[in-house]
């Protein structure tokens, strides 16, 4: 059970991860807790988060996202994909996702070396299609028993197709700090944030967090609660700069 003083410790922190996500940023799978899991080998996740209202009002969202992955002592091999959908009032309001791959090669006197690609798309963004490829060198800051900080620093090229607009290419800085506290046995919250500018223009970038809690009922099985915000520097016109969206549901580890 959690006690009192961990109980508070629980929702300041979560008014934290919330305020920083509301004023910053996109949907990004947190694969950290994963990561840090100590299993070697063949290993992933699936969740699932669906809501909805039938009678006066007609509404449904529903997400998947899974995670696949080899993991050894200096190298992780990760698939990453989610994609969501929602219906209300007979009209879709929703269609968007994602696949990411990565690589990330491990050192003890050096920082990781990432390396990654990926596709993604989102009707209601007017975004047909962002690929991207590159790398990044993952450091360390912080590392105890309960909570660790890791910093990453990079820099990928993409395309982007958008219905109505120009299409966009060119090389993006990719900066990220991921964040993860164990406040109890079977109890931790996380955050990731991304800061994605074009190197020649800054005022074009991407923002995108995560922040969520989550509840271990066994290793294989938890409860999720996560916001995950977007904010794109040079949306399209008719299209909102900042997306947030909160969700929760359950996730499979296998």
């Amino acid at each position: 059970m959690i006690n009192l003083m961990n109980f508070l410790k629980l929702t300041v922190f979560a008014s934290i991860i919330f305020l920083f996500s509301a004023t910053s940023s996109e949907a990004f799978i947190n694969i950290e807790s994963l990561r840090q899991s100590n299993q070697v080998g063949l290993l992933g996740s699936v969740g699932f988060r669906v809501s909805g209202e039938i009678g006066n009002a007609e509404k449904f969202t529903g997400t998947i996202n899974t995670i696949d992955g080899y993991l050894t002592e200096k190298r992780e091999i990760l698939i990453i994909a989610d994609y969501g959908y929602g219906r209300s009032f007979g009209q879709r309001n929703r269609n968007d996702g994602r696949l990411h791959l990565r690589h990330t090669r491990k050192y003890d006197d050096f920082p990781d070396v990432e390396t990654f690609a990926q596709s993604q798309f989102n009707e209601f963004t007017r975004l047909r299609n962002r690929s991207l490829a590159g790398a990044n060198l993952r450091f360390q800051l912080f590392r105890d028993e309960h909570k660790f900080l890791y910093l990453g620093t990079g820099a990928f090229y993409e395309k982007q197709d958008r219905e109505s607009s120009p299409n966009r290419d060119g090389v993006r800085a990719n900066i990220y700090i991921s964040y993860l506290y164990k406040l109890e046995k079977n109890l931790e919250a996380s955050i990731t944030g991304y800061y994605q500018p074009y190197v020649n223009e800054f005022s074009d970038y991407w923002v995108n967090s995560n922040a969520g809690l989550e509840y271990f009922f066994r290793r294989s099985l938890s409860f999720r609660t996560e916001v995950n915000v977007a904010v794109d520097g040079n949306a399209p016109d008719g299209v909102k700069s900042t997306d947030i969206k909160y969700l929760t549901g359950f996730n499979f580890r296998y």
